[in-house]
């Protein structure tokens, strides 16, 4: 069999091993490191061409590499779904807005849905009565336009939309959940065609799916995007649609990152009768633990039919998915959440190393203690990078397995670093004294990050006999300055992002 190798040399590479070691070379072979360290002497071990069908040897003149970025409890189908429909990011100006709007519309049967996406929040907040002008706009037609985030804005801030009369019946209209849901925003009792939290989850819920036929390409645009961003593995909380999706794409060799995939409770019987287990698949794609949320926003919490009691059913889907030897993945975005998942956990009583809460946005100090005995792998949000919450270093210190999330796609993933280089360099915000120091941050993405999702145990450093996981920069992220950009993204050793052109530009 050809070996298939990638040599580094003339650059700064953070293995961010615990030996938090700089390297100036690496060389990988079919996708494992085979040695990270001084200079390669490439004349003395033959190297003649720089490209070939079985090597490719990049000098980075300077730039620096990193292990690839671990993204926990992302929604790759439904960030798929987004990725169909109409971009708002660009649109500045009212008049712009409705033309691009009326552009879109026109020639879509009546009742076919109009869903677009990056509205700026000041741009919805130029137009009063926001609701009558998408009425006059689309009369025929439900239409929904998400709102976009700034930059600065933290991540847990609420999601929103804003919506047309048609659109906001599939909410207020339903019987079983009445005038006064939760979510739709009112003036005068009347509402405004603002939506938001709950609401905006339900309305999701009844979107039309794109058909099979255009799934498939969307996906892949989805995880393109991932992989732009330096982003190697993720967790996916789609459940056995997903999977499907992915497993077609892993045999037509379009699978571009590490996935692990988490079961569903509505699926975990007719998982079990099929024989399916925990890490089932191979190093790129494989099944994972069964997704529990602790917020009643979440969609994907528990099966429609045990919606009445939540704590027993809880209880009673993580015994049944423990004892058939699942890990537990537990969405727990703040403090209460935390609290009742590890009373869960508890509860439980099945060992399992594997156990995850991610999500997780805010912690007591009564949990943060609980967690440093229990054992279980934490993800963070990326939030607490932004916001008043610092994030515990102290769990990562005592041996906690702590990990950050990347952010949504409508942000770098390195955007989450970006207030701890602010911090570094004594740029303002509030940030307490057990805030992660950039280099503690990037090593709990990377590493334990890459541990919770149980992809692999070596996965996350740049070491001797590790995954060749990594991903370019087009400067050093230790060094401060302006944030680096992803200019490359290599998985098992080969290129699946390259920004055109970035080999001829100076580092």
């Amino acid at each position: 069999m050809i070996r298939r190798g990638l040599i580094l040399t003339g650059g700064t590479l953070h293995t961010l091993d615990r030996e938090q070691a700089v390297v100036r070379a690496l060389m990988a072979f079919n996708g494992v490191v085979e040695y990270a360290g001084d200079d390669l002497d490439l004349q003395a071990m033959g190297v003649q061409d720089q490209r070939s069908d079985w090597l490719r040897v990049l000098d980075l003149s300077g730039r620096a590499a990193i292990p690839g970025l671990v993204s926990v409890g992302r929604h790759l189908l439904h960030e798929a779904r987004e990725l169909g429909t109409l971009d708002l990011s660009h649109v500045t100006k009212p008049s712009e807005l409705f033309d691009t709007l009326r552009t879109s519309i026109e020639g879509q049967n009546p009742g076919a849905w109009i869903v677009a996406r990056g509205l700026a929040p000041e741009l919805a907040a130029s137009f009063p009565g926001v609701r009558d002008h998408l009425d006059r706009l689309a009369p025929k037609n439900p239409l929904l336009l998400h709102g976009a985030q700034a930059e600065a804005e933290a991540v847990e801030a609420e999601r929103w939309a804003v919506a047309n009369s048609l659109a906001l019946r599939a909410v207020v209209d339903d019987p079983e959940r009445g005038l006064r849901e939760a979510g739709v925003v009112r003036r005068e009792g009347v509402p405004s065609g603002r939506i938001e939290g709950r609401a905006l989850e339900r309305l999701r819920g009844v979107l039309p799916d794109p058909s099979e036929r255009r799934r498939e390409p969307l996906l892949e645009n989805a995880l393109r995007r991932c992989v732009a961003r330096g982003i190697t593995s993720v967790l996916d909380v789609g459940g056995c649609e997903t999977f499907a999706l992915l497993a077609r794409l892993h045999k037509s060799g379009g699978l571009p990152l590490r996935v692990s995939s988490s079961i569903l409770p509505d699926e975990l019987d007719a998982c079990r009768k099929a024989g399916v287990v925990a890490g089932f698949g191979d190093s790129f794609l494989r099944r994972g633990g069964m997704l529990l949320a602790f917020d009643s926003d979440a969609s994907f919490e528990l099966p429609a039919s045990a919606r009445v009691d939540h704590r027993p059913t809880r209880l009673e889907l993580a015994r049944q998915a423990a004892n058939a030897g699942f890990p537990l993945w537990l969405f727990a975005p703040h403090a209460d959440a935390v609290a009742e998942a590890l009373d869960l956990l508890e509860a439980v009583a099945v060992p399992r190393p594997a156990h995850l809460l991610f999500g997780v946005r805010s912690l007591a100090e009564r949990e943060r203690v609980r967690l440093e005995r229990s054992g279980v792998h934490v993800s963070f949000a990326a939030v607490p990078c932004h916001g008043d919450e610092p994030v515990p270093a102290t769990l990562a210190s005592r041996g906690g397995r702590v990990g950050l999330s990347a952010p949504p796609d409508d942000r770098p993933a390195l955007g989450a670093l970006a207030a701890l280089l602010a911090h570094s360099r004594g740029q303002g915000g509030a940030f307490a004294e057990d805030y992660f120091e950039l280099g503690e941050a990037l090593r709990a993405n990377v590493v334990e990050g890459a541990r919770a999702l149980g992809l692999d145990a070596r996965l996350g450093t740049l070491g001797d006999g590790q995954k060749a996981d990594l991903l370019i920069l087009d400067r050093d992220p230790f060094l401060g300055g302006a944030m680096p950009r992803v200019v490359a993204t290599f998985v098992a050793g080969e290129a699946r992002y390259e920004l055109p052109g970035w080999e001829r530009r100076r580092a």
